[in-house]
């Protein structure tokens, strides 16, 4: 019999297997990588692009969470039911966004400066001394967070493979 035919060795074929398994389980994390590198790239692609855009988002949240609308927070009325909403939308534009007072007015209404100052300092206070509105502005953080801060746009390249290195 040639060497050709002859049955592998029971060595060769556990060698052979776990050689087998070493790939199927690398080439399972590389996939499972590129699924989530997919799913990120498809939800940055979601997301909204310009400042505007970013803060209606998030201030239909905050709106959501109190029951009004993204037209009333930015709209002329100083009713009380309209100022803590209002005011946490400016928080989260400085505590997550890290936009200048200014930016903040022109995008909640073409407000002042000095508005969005104290909104801030007293969305601060109210943290402060309220634990349960404290809660719910620390949720909103984190979802401000991920909309206001994520890159606006994947590079073209972020999926590529990196070059191997020598």
């Amino acid at each position: 019999m040639s060497a050709l035919q002859q049955a592998p060795s029971p060595e060769a074929f556990a060698a052979l297997a776990e050689r087998l398994e070493r790939v199927e389980t690398s080439l399972a994390v590389k996939l499972d990588s590129l699924g989530i590198e997919i799913a990120v790239a498809e939800f940055h692609a979601s997301r909204p692009n310009t400042p505007h855009e970013r803060v209606r988002r998030v201030a239909a949240v905050v709106a959501e969470e109190w029951g009004t609308t993204w037209s009333d927070l930015i709209g002329p009325s100083r009713t009380a039911h309209l100022i803590r909403p209002r005011f946490v939308v400016a928080w989260l534009c400085k505590t997550a966004g890290h936009w200048s007072y200014p930016e903040i007015g022109r995008l909640l209404g073409n407000r002042d400066h000095t508005t969005a100052m104290h909104a801030c300092r007293r969305v601060d206070g109210w943290r402060d001394r309220d634990a349960g509105f404290r809660l719910v502005t620390d949720q909103l953080l984190d979802m401000a967070r991920i909309i206001l801060c994520a890159p606006q746009k994947m590079p073209a390249d972020a999926l590529a493979e990196p070059d191997a290195q020598p």
